[in-house]
C-alpha cells in the first residue's frame, strides 16, 4: 500500500503503531480469557476423573445389590465403562474431531461459517465482536492516513482483518462506495458493524477527523 501511495517510509511508521497496538490488544485477550479457559480445563479434568476412577465405583457398589438403576444412572455408567476400556477409541475419536475442525476452519467456506459462529457465541461473541472492531479501527485509521483511496484501503483491509466475517462484509463496501455513499451509510447495511463503530465513523466523517476518531 506504501509503495502504491508513494508514500512507504509514512506507511511503515504506522503500522509499527498498529503492530504495537494489536499486540497489547492480544495481551489483554489472552489475560481477559485465562479465567475461562482455566475453568473450562479444570471441568474436563474433573469429568476424566469421574468418568474412570467415581463412576466405576459406584457400579461395583450397586452391582452387589442387583437393584434396577434409573436410565440415566445406566447411562452414564455404560459410557463410564466405554471409557475406561476403550479409552484407545477416545483418544482417536477425539484426534479425528480436532483434525477434522482444523481442516473445516482452514477451508474459505468452514473459516466463513466459524468467524460468523464465533461471533454469536455466548459471552466470547461480544470479546471477538470488540476485537475485530478494535483492529478495523487501529488499521483503517493507518491506511487513511497513508493517503491510500479508500476503495484500495478497504481491499487492504478485508485481507489482514483476521475474521472472514468482517473481511467479506468490507469486501462488499466498494461497492456502496462506488455509488457515492459514506463509510458510516455502508457500514449501516451491515449487520456486524456496532452502533459504536458507525456512529463514530459517522461523526469522523462529518468532522473530516476520521483517523483520529477510529484510532
Amino acid at each position: 500500500a506504501g509503495e502504491e501511495a508513494g508514500i512507504l517510509e509514512q506507511v511503515l511508521g504506522e503500522l509499527v503503531n498498529v503492530l504495537e497496538k494489536d499486540d497489547k490488544l492480544k495481551r489483554e485477550v489472552a489475560s481477559a480469557t485465562l479465567y475461562p479457559k482455566i475453568v473450562i480445563g479444570v471441568m474436563f479434568v474433573a469429568m476424566y476423573v469421574m468418568m474412570t476412577f467415581v463412576i466405576p465405583k459406584f457400579a461395583t457398589f450397586y452391582d452387589k445389590f442387583d437393584a434396577q438403576l434409573p436410565l440415566p444412572t445406566r447411562i452414564l455408567m455404560a459410557c463410564s465403562d466405554f471409557a475406561v476400556n476403550y479409552w484407545y477409541v477416545v483418544l482417536v475419536t477425539i484426534a479425528f474431531a480436532v483434525w477434522f475442525f482444523k481442516r473445516w476452519t482452514n477451508s474459505p467456506q468452514g473459516k466463513l461459517k466459524w468467524d460468523s459462529q464465533k461471533l454469536r457465541f455466548p459471552i466470547f461473541g461480544n470479546l471477538f465482536q470488540k476485537i475485530s472492531m478494535a483492529r478495523f479501527g487501529h488499521l483503517f485509521a493507518a491506511l487513511y492516513r497513508s493517503g491510500l483511496p479508500l476503495v484500495r484501503s478497504f481491499e487492504v483491509l478485508s485481507q489482514v482483518i483476521g475474521n472472514e466475517a468482517y473481511a467479506r462484509e468490507i469486501s462488499r463496501f466498494r461497492d456502496g462506495l462506488l455509488k457515492g455513499k459514506t463509510i458510516a451509510e455502508v457500514m449501516r447495511q451491515s449487520k456486524i458493524f456496532s452502533i459504536i463503530m458507525i456512529e463514530t465513523t459517522a461523526i469522523g466523517e462529518q468532522s473530516g477527523n476520521l483517523d483520529n476518531m477510529l484510532s
